[in-house]
């Protein structure tokens, strides 16, 4: 498997859980000191809207958890 850049990698690619469903939606990374990279995403939930955060550690994929749930409407959102 290719990874963005073209390099061979290890292991395959992975969806994250609760994944956006509209593509135009972007997420917003961060990585702490302990090398946990942080995805924070909008997702649409129907009638409502929601923002997830999805850590990644170790190249493993954890649990998604709702941070902001059924909001009338959200836009991108960022993490400082």
């Amino acid at each position: 498997m290719l990874t963005a850049d073209g390099r061979t990698s290890a292991s395959p690619w992975t969806k994250l859980p609760n994944a956006p469903q509209i593509n135009f939606y972007e997420a917003a990374l961060a990585r702490t000191a302990n090398g946990t990279l942080h995805v924070v995403y909008a997702r649409n939930g129907g009638p409502t809207q929601d923002i997830w955060h999805v850590p990644i550690t170790g190249g493993r994929v954890g649990a998604a958890t709702a941070i902001a749930s059924a909001w009338a409407g959200v836009e991108n959102p960022d993490v400082v």
